[in-house]
């Protein structure tokens, strides 16, 4: 679904087989399927539709309108469950995944060019039951269509202060991505409504080039060390414009005995779907216990080999790894000879001076001789 420049959405529901080339996709591709449900609440256009989680038709839908509300539908019973009326006309929406809260954003600020504002709605109250002990009613939980006025709290306002073109949350839904028409995305902390960061994706702000669209994807594992991405604007391709790559390095902390031993050891959760009776799904993704074995006698089998007598040898990375700590005990233990022969002459020739001084104090001196020379 997409913005509209109309106060009313229609929701279709089209046959899978309508988009696969088959039989039925050529009998209903002149037919315009009739709607599902109709909403039609909303007195001007509508800017932002939000679709939640949930396959068709358990989910629910947030519409933004300029007519300053906000409205949350029920498709499954088709019944307007909440209408949230805002100080100004939104023009973008976010979602939660867990349906918890969301949030508008209005491009119109307070006074006339104070920017846009970021409005945080929760979908619950909390209510006082019996005994005091506190409770929790959604919003809409009733189905009576109610409408919730809200004001610009500061503590549920972000204030951007540029105006807003798109929204999107982080896949760990803690952080809120906010394009602005300036060329700008803005990372806010949820908790806090702290700003964390700003992207310039437009190097050029002067052109006018808005955010239209947001979306936070995972990296694909191929990605790093494989291939760079450079954005090139006019010709002009700086370092920090690159992506960095890193190598793919050998598994040293498993191969290298060590860097091993202070290495903690790695742990294999077990699979969620055991603690069940029922027949568990079989991901074929999952690393399963008979290639891990195949693995590991692998790298045992690299580390250890055996000759044609069957006797086992180090590997060359074992070896240099022996070859240095006997080195490093060679370089120690000759470095305690050094000091100990040092030590030892000192005391020889305090020695031999001090006997030597004796005897030419005493009568009848002729010579006394010692192991290393004579005097």
């Amino acid at each position: 679904m997409g913005r509209v420049s109309f106060p009313e959405v229609k929701i279709r529901e089209y046959p899978s087989g309508l988009f696969q080339g088959d039989l039925l996709a050529n009998e209903l591709q002149h037919e315009t399927p009739t709607p599902y449900w109709s909403l039609s609440d909303h007195t001007l256009p509508i800017t932002d539709i939000n679709c939640g989680i949930g396959p068709f038709p358990c989910c629910r839908i947030l519409t933004a309108s300029i007519d300053h509300s906000v409205k949350l539908w029920d498709l499954s019973s088709r019944i307007l469950l909440t209408t949230f009326l805002f100080p100004s006309p939104i023009h973008s929406l976010a979602f939660e995944i867990a349906e918890r809260t969301f949030f508008a954003a209005s491009s119109e600020g307070r006074t006339p060019g104070s920017g846009g504002f970021v409005y945080q709605v929760k979908l619950f109250r909390r209510r006082d039951v019996q005994g005091g002990r506190p409770g929790v009613d959604a919003l809409g939980g009733g189905g009576v269509g109610e409408a919730i006025r809200l004001d610009a709290d500061p503590k549920r306002v972000i204030s951007v202060g540029q105006p807003i073109s798109s929204l999107a949350l982080s896949l760990t839904q803690s952080t809120l991505l906010v394009g602005t028409t300036t060329g700008e995305v803005h990372l806010y902390d949820i908790a806090s409504h702290q700003l964390l960061r700003t992207i310039s994706p437009v190097k050029d702000k002067s052109q006018g080039l808005a955010i239209t669209h947001i979306e936070c994807m995972l990296k694909p594992a191929d990605l790093i060390g494989h291939i760079n991405l450079g954005l090139n604007v006019g010709g002009i391709t700086s370092v920090k414009d690159v992506m960095p790559t890193k190598p793919i390095a050998a598994f040293q902390r498993i191969r290298d005995n060590k860097a091993r031993e202070t290495h903690e050891v790695p742990m294999i959760l077990p699979s969620q779907n055991e603690r069940f009776d029922f027949q568990p799904y079989i991901d074929r993704t999952i690393y399963s216990t008979d290639e891990l074995l195949r693995d590991q006698a692998l790298f045992l089998q690299s580390e250890t080999p055996q000759d044609a007598s069957g006797n086992t040898q180090l590997s060359h990375q074992a070896q240099q790894t022996r070859l240095s700590e006997l080195e490093s005990e060679v370089q120690r233990l000759r470095t305690q000879l050094t000091k100990a022969k040092n030590v030892n002459d000192a005391m020889w020739e305090v020695v031999a001076q001090r006997i030597v001084s004796e005897k030419k104090g005493a009568p009848g001196h002729a010579g006394i001789s010692f192991a290393n020379g004579s005097s």
